[in-house]
């Protein structure tokens, strides 16, 4: 009789396991991404592991020159996009995509699709005579990435319209104007917009947009396989994501 049990309680299991779909949205666009902080030097410099271990040789080491007397150089935007492996709307400090974590270990995705470990590192610098101590690397969610930037552009607001909670079921607001929201809260696939008036958007013919239509409305920035936003002032890249 237990054996039965047991038996049946084997399939169920496995059944259970064996249908749980597949995070595609993951598999392709990973974790977020890591912000590489290098207050103190002029070189951009990264070690790439095969594994996530000590005592292992590099496999690879990136070095670029990306700050001249305090400024970005010119043509480290361009190197550093070929490194990522899609295209990203970004700021100015670099960064790479991240796939997953393992402790104090990262991995990363490079622009020739392979996949790299780095690793944590402790920093320091001086400043007004106090020492300060930061880390190398921070992970930054692609939810957290997209609530942080200047406003939100939904790549197709009939599909995503702006609703009153973070629900798909939720009240829709009336929005008849582009699309220039300032994100500014993240809960899972969601983000929290208002609108904004046209400062920092990619048309000018937004700046008319009436202040104070609603103060808080929820777009979901994925789906279960693409990111259903644009975001950021830098990079005007319609193939960008997010």
């Amino acid at each position: 009789m237990t054996s039965g049990w047991l038996t049946l309680s084997c399939a169920l299991a496995c059944s259970f396991f064996s249908g749980r779909q597949k995070d595609v949205f993951t598999e392709k666009y990973g974790l977020g991404i890591v912000n590489i902080n290098e207050n103190s030097s002029a070189f951009f410099v990264l070690h790439l592991y095969a594994r996530a271990a000590e005592g292992q040789p590099n496999s690879r080491v990136i070095e670029l020159r990306w700050m001249d007397d305090g400024r970005i150089v010119d043509e480290f935007h361009a190197a550093w996009k070929k490194l990522l492996p899609f295209p990203i709307s970004g700021g100015g400090s670099p960064f790479l995509v991240c796939m997953e974590t393992q402790g104090d270990w990262y991995r990363v995705r490079l622009g020739d699709d392979k996949d790299y470990w780095i690793r944590q590192e402790d920093r320091a610098y001086e400043y007004g005579g106090e020492v300060h101590v930061y880390k190398k690397l921070e992970l930054v969610t692609w939810g957290a990435f997209a609530a942080s930037k200047a406003w939100a552009d939904r790549k197709d607001p009939s599909s995503n319209p702006i609703r009153m909670r973070p629900s798909v079921k939720a009240g829709i607001v009336q929005y008849e104007y582009g699309d220039c929201l300032r994100p500014f809260d993240v809960k899972g696939w969601w983000i929290a917009v208002r609108p904004e008036n046209g400062e920092g958007c990619i048309s000018d013919s937004l700046d008319g947009v009436p202040m104070g239509l609603f103060e808080r409305g929820w777009v979901q920035w994925r789906n279960d396989s693409a990111f259903l936003v644009l975001t950021s002032p830098y990079w005007m890249d319609r193939d960008a994501v997010p």
